[in-house]
């Protein structure tokens, strides 16, 4: 059973976007809207010293910031792929907007 579930087999008929996450392997990585999603796969998954880091525990945002996190950051993504903005411009106004999320939630936590 675990060497199925580990085959090349199960890889290619479970490959493609599934609740937004890319698949364990890059060869089975769907092409999305034209673009290549290999950058995603060379970026280092950071080291045991950042995990200690209280800026990655996002198990202590705020469930009000949590829950429109994933919004922002999709409006952005698709404002860049639609050609309505630059990844620069983009990334801008997703460090806004979530900080005054951020900001907005730890606030009404604190009331």
């Amino acid at each position: 059973m675990i060497q199925y579930l580990n085959s090349d087999e199960l890889a290619r008929t479970e490959s493609g976007m599934r609740n937004g996450m890319l698949p364990a392997r890059q060869e089975y990585a769907p092409e999305i809207a034209g673009h290549d999603v290999g950058l995603f796969y060379r970026i280092a998954s950071p080291g045991p010293s950042v995990k200690k880091d209280p800026l990655f525990d996002f198990l202590g945002l705020p469930e009000a910031f949590t829950r429109v996190m994933p919004s922002i950051i999709l409006e952005e993504f698709d404002s860049v792929l639609d050609g309505k903005s630059t990844v620069e411009e983009a990334l801008e106004r997703m460090q806004l907007r979530e900080q005054a999320a951020l900001d907005a939630a730890v606030a009404e936590e604190n009331e």
